[in-house]
């Protein structure tokens, strides 16, 4: 479900806490699942999505996301 959301959420500006709104989950626990199913984290199948999965910006993106 997550997926799906974010695909017809693309063209938003989308956070971690608002997939977790739309499926009813917390962040730790959307994020293991994710993991588990993707190998990635949401964060970096966004970007994927987005087609901005370069290292640079994964790194930059982790760093705030950790603030």
């Amino acid at each position: 479900r997550a997926v799906e959301w974010m695909n017809a959420h693309i063209s938003e500006k989308i956070y971690v806490e608002d997939v977790c709104r739309a499926v009813c989950s917390n962040p730790s626990t959307l994020n293991f699942r994710f993991r588990k199913e993707k190998d990635m984290s949401i964060i970096e199948y966004l970007l994927e999505i987005r087609g901005l999965s370069t290292e640079r910006n994964i790194l930059k993106i982790k760093v705030n996301y950790l603030d």
